[in-house]
């Protein structure tokens, strides 16, 4: 769950961002703050990623949880996790290191504040079973081959596809 009120303004933003660029794709299901259950019968076999992107699932604004089974074993395809005092320790290391397991093929950690990380912005993406980091461009975004947009670091994360800016 959300830490603060900007933690959660930060992954609202997120969000609305990630609406307005795949909006207009079918299958694409988009989530924050949600249960994602991996393992049919494990409960704790779960975690509540900040955001989440998955391809081939249908949106469901009225989804309370994802339960991966019951889409043939999707995982999520990126994950954002916002920074927060409470978390800084875990983004980098034990969810980072869950989302390379699981199969998660981008993931991102972004501090909103600039208060928890050394940087703002940090990309993954999985390549032979393993992250390797994404190389920011010179303006400072990563691009998201997932979803075929970059991130651009500031005050909000910006998402900016060749046809608009969405903040």
């Amino acid at each position: 769950m959300a830490e603060s009120e900007p933690h959660l303004r930060c992954i609202r933003w997120l969000l609305d961002a990630i609406e307005d660029v795949m909006r207009c794709k079918e299958n694409v299901a988009y989530h924050g703050d949600m249960f994602w259950y991996w393992e049919k019968g494990n409960i704790r076999a779960t975690r509540a990623p900040d955001v989440f992107v998955l391809f081939g699932v249908p949106m469901d604004f009225t989804r309370l949880s994802y339960k991966g089974w019951e889409f043939g074993g999707i995982v999520p395809s990126v994950i954002i996790e916002t920074a927060s005092k409470e978390q800084k320790k875990l983004l980098l290391g034990e969810l980072r290191q869950d989302y390379e397991r699981l199969g998660v093929e981008e993931y991102f950690a972004f501090d909103w504040s600039g208060k928890y990380l050394k940087k703002p912005l940090y990309g993954f993406r999985l390549r032979d079973g393993k992250y390797q980091a994404i190389r920011p461009a010179v303006d400072g975004s990563m691009l998201s081959q997932s979803m075929g947009n970059s991130f651009l670091r500031g005050a909000r994360l910006l998402l900016q596809s060749k046809r608009k800016h969405v903040a």
